[in-house]
């Protein structure tokens, strides 16, 4: 991938909150959201994701039930063309290692953002359903595609890396 990725799960609510209320994260968040009403899920895992002391983004991983992860990556702008796929295989392997107790990894994305779709199906993600009328983005109720992995994906996911 050409780059050298470090993972580190961070505890540090303040330090999460600095990162993921930025308002490049924030702008894509439920309408309402502001930075002043932003609290992190700390029952969460959070990862840093970092090259060369740089930051590329957080990786939240949400638990869902006893076996379900709900994936939330944010990786910055100006790191995306070069690190956006590289961030979600170097997560996957950190789940392989470090959360073996789940066997999916699932994520949501409002239908208004038809690019993202495109990117998470090329990273292994299977369409797996619609959350119908579940999120409002400028004032418009829409849809949420839900995208799923079961563990044996992960790793062949990363078997393409």
């Amino acid at each position: 991938m050409g780059c050298s990725l470090i993972i580190q799960r961070i505890y540090d609510v303040d330090f999460i909150k600095s990162i993921a209320a930025m308002p490049e994260f924030l702008n894509n968040a439920e309408d309402g959201m502001t930075i002043d009403k932003y609290q992190p899920d700390m029952r969460s895992a959070w990862l840093l994701i970092t090259d060369n002391n740089d930051i590329i983004g957080l990786a939240q991983l949400k638990p869902l039930n006893s076996i379900v992860l709900e994936f939330h990556p944010q990786v910055f702008k100006k790191h995306r063309a070069k690190y956006n796929k590289a961030f979600f295989y170097e997560t996957y392997k950190w789940i392989l290692v470090n959360a073996t107790k789940y066997q999916k990894l699932n994520a949501t994305i409002p239908v208004v953002y038809k690019h993202l779709k495109r990117f998470v199906l090329s990273v292994g993600f299977v369409l797996e359903g619609v959350d119908r009328k579940s999120y409002i983005k400028d004032g418009i109720v829409v849809d949420r595609w839900i995208f799923g992995m079961t563990r044996e994906e992960l790793k062949e996911a990363i078997q393409w890396t």
